[in-house]
This record gives C-alpha cells, sequence and structure tokens, in this order.
C-alpha cells in the first residue's frame, strides 16, 4: 500500500520525487530519535504520531507537559515550547505546520485542526507593557546573553511576571496562513481564522468565519 502511494506521486508530480522522499526520511528519523532523545514523562506522544524534528517540542521546565493524541502530524518547521507547569494538548489527526506555539499557562487544540503557514500561537504576554519594566528586562537578558565578551554588567531587579490566560481551540479548525492567537482566546469547533487575523482574546461560536486585526465574528459558517 506505501509503495503503491510512493508510485502515484511520482507519477502525477515527478518533480517531487526527491521533496517526498526527504519528508519521509524525516519522519522516520525524528521517530527513531524520539525513542532515544524524548523526554517521555514532559512529552507524551501517541505511538502513531509522525513528526519531522526532534526540536518539534520543548518543554522547558519539570512541571510542562505536552501531549499529543493518535494520527498527528507535526512538520519541519513546527514548534511547540511550554514553560513553568504550562501544558499544550493536540488533539487526534491535528495536524501542524509552520506553527509556533508558545505557552506558560494551558493551550488545547481539538482534533482535526489545520494549521497553515507562519500562524502564532501564545497564551501569555512575553514583556512588560511597562517601558521602565521592559526597559530593565530588556538589560536583564542582554547582560545574560552567550557568548559573553567582558565584565558582566549590573542590572536592575526585575519584579514582574507574565500576565497569562487559558487558549481553546475547538475540533476541525482551519488556521489560515499568518494568523496570530493571543492569551485568553476561545475558538469554537469548526470556526475558520482567515489569512492574517488577529485574535486577541474573546469566545467565538462554532462555525466563526474569524477575521481582521483585531479579529471579528463575520458570519456563521455552514456545517
Amino acid at each position: 500500500m506505501f509503495l503503491l502511494k510512493v508510485f502515484s506521486v511520482i507519477k502525477q508530480r515527478p518533480t517531487y520525487i526527491l521533496q517526498y522522499a526527504r519528508g519521509t526520511f524525516l519522519f522516520i528519523f525524528t521517530k527513531v530519535l524520539q525513542s532515544f532523545l524524548l523526554d517521555c514523562q514532559k512529552v507524551r506522544l501517541h505511538k502513531s504520531v509522525r513528526s519531522q524534528n526532534i526540536q518539534n517540542f520543548l518543554a522547558g521546565s519539570e512541571l510542562a507537559r505536552i501531549i499529543v493524541d493518535a494520527h498527528a502530524v507535526v512538520y519541519e518547521n513546527a514548534r511547540v515550547e511550554v514553560y513553568d507547569a504550562g501544558v499544550v494538548h493536540i488533539g487526534e489527526s491535528t495536524i501542524l505546520g509552520d506553527v509556533r506555539i508558545a505557552c506558560r499557562q494551558k493551550i488545547s487544540i481539538g482534533k482535526r485542526v489545520l494549521s497553515s503557514w507562519n500562524v502564532f500561537i501564545q497564551d501569555y504576554d512575553p514583556h512588560p507593557t511597562s517601558q521602565e519594566l521592559r526597559g530593565i528586562q530588556t538589560e536583564m537578558m542582554a547582560a545574560n546573553f552567550f557568548p559573553r565578551y567582558g565584565k558582566k554588567p549590573e542590572v536592575r531587579p526585575l519584579d514582574w511576571k507574565p500576565m497569562c490566560e487559558e487558549i481553546f481551540i475547538g475540533d476541525d479548525v482551519w488556521l489560515g496562513a499568518n494568523c496570530v492567537i493571543l492569551k485568553g482566546s476561545r475558538i469554537g469547533a469548526g470556526s475558520i481564522v482567515a489569512v492574517g487575523a488577529v485574535v486577541s482574546g474573546g469566545d467565538f461560536p462554532e462555525r466563526s468565519l474569524i477575521a481582521g486585526n483585531p479579529a471579528k465574528f463575520i458570519r456563521e459558517l455552514p456545517r
């Protein structure tokens, strides 16, 4: 069955032979690497999950968790990063393309969700809105950057924590190219987030067409 599919692709799209072969190799190679290098306590992948890059998943603290359910597909440029006690849960048969997910609290992505190119999902604000606090944070980032040439500069203490709020994306949602989903967003099942939309919080009912910056409900979609 697999060979028949390969021959079918070659026949219909002969110029894609190398691209198809490379993609298949990455899925297989990553599966082998994950069996040795992945921390299964922090990153829990169903045995049927296919991913193309050992760096697709980063659980950046002891309490961080990433859960990916059966038959999900994660392409080479997808990146899921979880910090603090955050949890990312990705549902069955969901396909993650060129998507960046950053989590410190909770991001739930349902079944059969499609993500297009350059999709960004983040459940926290990474930097202060205060000019003074943001300046202190930037000083700290620059001072701690490696490699460092010369003596480490003294920095002021930063009294600030990221603002976090859970994100929920329901089943059968289509995330269009270049869309952004920010903290506090809840997108109902069957919805479509249009190209370039910036969803900066709020509840959207099932089968919503969501578009704009800031994103708004446009109309109800058919079943």
